[in-house]
């Protein structure tokens, strides 16, 4: 089942553009949720981020994004990954979407270390003003390793700036 999603998640990354709408710019901050047995030791936290991305087509944007998030006990969440948001339906100014993607996790308690492989899913909605991307984004992310307790979620408030081509 892993390696279905994976390769889906490749295909849909991969596939050719015909070109781009626009690029964006923008940010990201909000609450970042532990589960499993690192939310007893180490709490939620604020987390904060930054996307860089472009849209495609009106259905398909594609953002580069860092997640980071500081917890109790030394605990420190740093992420990058890629997002595929499919924007299912728009009504007026607003975008419904779903999000999908790999990202490389990066967790750190005082000195040791860890990196690990995951995927995220979510959804959100954007407001558009203008040029103004103004939204909110609620994903989880599911790190690939031996336990779950790896795995946290997010809920972010967005706000961004669209660059037209």
């Amino acid at each position: 089942m892993k390696k279905a999603v994976f390769a889906f998640i490749l295909l849909l990354c991969s596939a050719r553009s015909p070109g781009m709408d626009h690029l964006y710019v923008g940010g990201r901050a909000g609450f970042t949720g532990l589960t499993s047995s690192l939310r007893t030791t180490h709490g939620s936290a604020a987390g904060f981020g930054v996307d860089l991305g472009f849209r495609t087509n009106p259905f398909l944007d594609v953002l580069l994004q860092f997640h980071q998030s500081r917890h109790n006990a030394g605990l420190n969440i740093s992420s990058f990954f890629m997002s595929t948001d499919l924007n299912l339906v728009r009504y007026g100014n607003v975008d419904f979407f779903l999000s999908i993607g790999p990202g490389i996790y990066f967790f750190t308690v005082n000195t040791t270390s860890e990196t690990k492989f995951g995927i995220h899913g979510g959804f959100g909605l954007d407001y558009w003003l203008g040029a103004l991307r103004v939204g909110v984004v609620v994903r989880w992310h599911g790190v690939l390793s031996t336990t779950a307790a790896d795995n946290f979620f997010t809920t972010m408030a967005r706000l961004g700036y669209r660059i037209n081509l």
